[in-house]
């Protein structure tokens, strides 16, 4: 009797909870605006819809990321982070790996810009006094991506 109050209460709080993001897809954040609102919400992120152009992509180990200028390195960049997880359910939806088919195409993707600091350095030598920030939205589903056109 008591596990069953226990699971209708975490059931009925649950419900209560609520969302902090935008409510409509029409609503979203462009690149200069996530880079302004995560930089000021650092260490903590903004959630939201983050629209912006496929310019150029990149995969240095096993994750894509998806970036709003030819140079990752550009302060106008958001890339956005795709865990190989969702690369396999991507091809099967819709062809092909996610590098060829977004490349030049313009997406909305839902979750957290946050700023991640970039320390320079080659051969596993990081320099930690020479660093920039780039911001980040990170995608561990294929639900969170939106293809405009």
């Amino acid at each position: 009797m008591i596990r069953i109050l226990s699971l209708i209460l975490i059931g009925v709080l649950s419900g209560c909870a609520s969302t902090a993001g935008p409510k409509d897809i029409t609503e979203y954040i462009s690149p200069m605006q996530a880079i302004e609102k995560a930089s000021k919400a650092a260490p903590k992120g903004i959630k939201g819809f983050f629209q912006l152009e496929v310019k150029a992509v990149g995969k240095p180990h096993e994750v894509l990321f998806l970036n709003s200028e030819l140079d990752y390195r550009d302060p106008r960049n958001i890339s956005i982070v795709i865990h190989p997880k969702v690369i396999e359910p991507f091809k099967k939806k819709y062809g092909e790996l996610p590098s060829y088919f977004l490349k030049n195409k313009k997406i909305i993707v839902y979750g957290e810009a946050r700023r991640v600091k970039i320390s320079f350095g080659c051969n596993n030598e990081r320099k930690e006094n020479e660093y920039y920030y780039q911001t980040h939205v990170r995608v561990g589903s294929l639900s969170q991506i939106h293809i405009v056109q």
